[in-house]
């Protein structure tokens, strides 16, 4: 009999890649060796706090779920296991010049990714049936983030903004003159704050 495939090893395949798998826009611009999706979900995750904290202190209001935001956060790039990180030239490539053509055809995709999850068994260990009920879950939470409407995934779209501008500003520094037209985030970057704005405007002049 063949053994049921086990979801505690796909989960942990899935993390392995992400881990491994390079962001594409800095390999086309002539970065070796840059941040993996991994890295960059850290980093959205660190600045997906501060912006929160930043909204509090400002004294915005209504405030995001700091718990809801974090995890969406470190979500967000998870089905990229199985896509892999497209960039939008690649995107033009496989699923033609129509945006909302494109942006169908990767959720699409993305929907798929969580389908791959081997299905728990009678063969299946205690900690696949554990794990399985988590992944539901997670799949759940990972749904809102297509909901921009939410504060929470509003917050974390621009933390993942301001985590791509601030790497893009760092590998400028380091000697890579194409990250510049990453400044273009700026705006993205930093949403209503104004005065962010301005600090990442003096950041980049």
């Amino acid at each position: 009999m063949t053994q049921a495939p086990s979801l505690t090893l796909w989960l942990s395949e899935q993390l392995a890649l992400l881990k491994q798998l390079p962001r594409t826009g800095w390999l086309h611009r002539g970065v070796p060796s840059p941040e993996s999706v991994a890295s960059h979900s850290y980093g959205v995750i660190f600045w997906t706090w501060w912006l929160i904290y930043r909204a509090e202190q400002r004294g915005a209001s209504p405030l995001p779920d700091l718990q809801k935001a974090l995890l969406l956060a470190l979500l967000h790039d998870l089905p990229e296991a199985g896509t892999g990180d497209l960039v939008p030239r690649q995107r033009k490539l496989l699923f033609g010049e129509d945006k909302s053509t494109r942006d169908k055809a990767i959720r699409d995709a993305e929907d798929r990714f969580w389908d791959e999850a081997p299905p728990i068994t009678e063969q299946s260990t205690g900690l696949d049936k554990a794990l399985s009920d988590f992944l539901q879950h997670t799949h759940t939470l990972w749904l809102t983030l297509q909901d921009k409407d939410t504060p929470e995934a509003r917050i974390v779209k621009q933390a993942d903004k301001l985590d791509c501008l601030l790497q893009a500003l760092f590998y400028y520094e380091k000697g890579y003159p194409q990250a510049r037209e990453f400044s273009r985030l700026i705006d993205q970057a930093a949403g209503d704050d104004q005065e962010l704005r301005e600090l990442l405007q003096q950041a980049w002049s």
